[in-house]
């Protein structure tokens, strides 16, 4: 981990968890370019490693820790080491997360839901429990990232992602009128088809007659972009959005329009 320069006007600190790649890489990429100090986490060492690698040349005082956002003692840990080298925490990125398969409900274990809703919604039940020390000082911002599928039925997510991403919407606007006193705002996003890494390698399986008609179902007419979905993130992190809270941002190209 690096120190940043010595400023008159010391940077705000965001942590972006789930940063290795997709959402979350692109969010802290936005976030660096913006002025914040960035810190990002992720369970994989090898594949954070390789994301801080692209991020250092523009991204002064950029931290990175390993961390399994489903851990308290691993979030409890990175929250220690943000206090030694940062000092502070004025922003929280909750992007860990995703979907590990695409069963029916009967075809599913209960390990399966288990491990869903540990990865989507617990996660950041913990991270957002640990910055609160941090973030009740001077006030910050928390954006949370749900999806397309906690806002109506999907096409593509089995239930246990949906209500883990619901169950996401929920937690954030109730935590929001929580918090509200000490001046943090909890807000989330929820993004529709995104071309990710991840999403990609299955949408190339898909046949094409399949893809055609889920883009169809886009009145855009196309997936969205990683860097579109960093900058509605990098929007609700913002002073900008000073006066939002407890609000969803729907970022999805009209698939849903709430």
């Amino acid at each position: 981990m690096h120190s940043s320069p010595d400023s008159a006007v010391r940077p705000k600190v965001a942590l972006v968890t789930g940063a290795s790649r997709g959402i979350g890489l692109a969010t802290a990429r936005l976030l660096a370019g913006r002025g914040y100090r960035v810190v990002i986490s992720a369970r994989g060492e090898e594949g954070l490693a390789e994301a801080a690698d692209q991020l250092r040349p523009f991204a002064p005082g950029l931290c990175h820790c390993a961390a399994d956002a489903t851990d308290p003692a691993a979030v409890a840990r990175l929250m220690g080491l943000i206090q030694q080298r940062c000092g502070r925490l004025d922003v929280l990125i909750n992007n860990a997360g995703g979907s590990h398969h695409g069963r029916p409900l009967d075809a599913m274990s209960p390990e399966d839901w288990e491990l869903t809703l540990r990865q989507n919604l617990t996660a950041a039940s913990l991270a957002c429990r640990a910055a609160l020390p941090f973030l009740k000082v001077q006030g910050g911002a928390i954006v949370n990232v749900a999806s397309l599928a906690g806002r109506q039925r999907s096409l593509v997510a089995a239930c246990d992602y949906a209500a883990a991403k619901a169950g996401l919407i929920g937690f954030t606007r109730q935590l929001a009128l929580e918090l509200a006193p000490w001046q943090i705002r909890v807000n989330a996003i929820a993004p529709g088809l995104t071309g990710t890494e991840r999403v990609d390698g299955r949408w190339q399986d898909l046949p094409e007659d399949e893809r055609r008609s889920r883009l169809a179902a886009i009145p855009m007419g196309r997936a969205g972009r990683p860097s579109e979905i960093a900058e509605a993130i990098s929007f609700l992190a913002s002073d900008a959005a000073s006066y939002i809270t407890g609000a969803t941002l729907d970022v999805n190209g009209g698939a849903f329009m709430g």
